[in-house]
């Protein structure tokens, strides 16, 4: 889901080493090379995949009866915390908001309506500022956060809630860019992107996998790769980890604000 050229060999080194371990394990059809799909609902739902990363909203409101959970990733981002990350809530530069209320009659920039950082804990934020009523002037669609990032920038949209582990990566990647646009605030924690496999993986191989994720990070070689994609481990997780990205959308519909607008 950070699939960022700049990141491409270090995914790709960390890949290597998972998939050395599972072949040695005896696994067939272990991909010797990562794909990098464009529709990515599609690619989740598919029977063969044996590992992706997902987002955690649609995991719980579509995925989780056709996929199983295998880890998820601990980032050292800032707003990251063990398994959990946060939304960041940007502003351009010089925008005088100080507070959310401030943003009422503004344009957001949104990466996607199923993500769950760009639209779920951003909805969940403004929910209670929103008194029953249409929010936003307007709602930017720009398809991912990196792009969101950009709208701001540019004055194509005001804010934006972008996912704090892309806006590490993109602060190092295009820091001009980062320099027009500041945090107004954060968003509750939830985990962090997940790593799934195919619900038709057997078990020996979800569990072989857990159990090479959790100790990749370990090897002394792939430290410049860990730090780069700004790892420092993985841990097992379950399906009701995530139920706190669902609670948060019940809690939105109860102060009548179903849509982020």
């Amino acid at each position: 889901m950070y699939d960022f050229p700049q990141l491409s060999k270090a995914h790709e080194a960390l890949w290597n080493c998972i998939a050395e371990v599972l072949l040695a394990a005896g696994i067939d059809a272990v991909p010797r090379a990562l794909s990098h799909p464009v529709e990515l609902e599609q690619f989740w739902s598919d029977p063969r995949v044996l590992l992706t990363q997902t987002c955690g909203y649609p995991l719980v409101t579509e995925l989780h009866k056709k996929v199983q959970l295998v880890a998820v990733p601990k980032y050292t981002a800032e707003g990251c915390e063990g398994i959990f990350h946060r939304g960041l809530i940007v502003v351009r530069v010089n925008d005088e908001a100080e507070r959310l209320a401030q943003l009422r009659g503004k344009r957001a920039a949104l990466n996607d309506w199923n993500s769950n950082t760009g639209m779920n804990l951003f909805r969940a934020a403004i929910a209670p500022i929103a008194r029953r009523t249409k929010f936003f002037k307007e709602i930017v669609i720009t398809g991912s956060h990196m792009e969101s990032v950009k709208a701001v920038a540019s004055g194509q949209a005001d804010t934006a809630c972008i996912d704090c582990v892309t806006f590490a990566h993109l602060r190092n990647f295009m820091p001009e860019v980062m320099s027009e646009i500041r945090i107004l605030c954060s968003t509750q924690a939830t985990p962090a992107l997940p790593l799934i496999t195919a619900g038709s993986t057997g078990s020996k191989v979800r569990d072989l996998l857990r159990e090479t994720l959790m100790e990749v990070c370990s090897q002394p070689g792939l430290r410049p790769i860990i730090d780069q994609l700004l790892l420092e481990g993985f841990e097992p997780v379950f399906l009701e980890n995530y139920k706190v990205c669902l609670e948060l959308e019940q809690e939105a519909k109860a102060l009548g604000y179903d849509r982020l607008q």
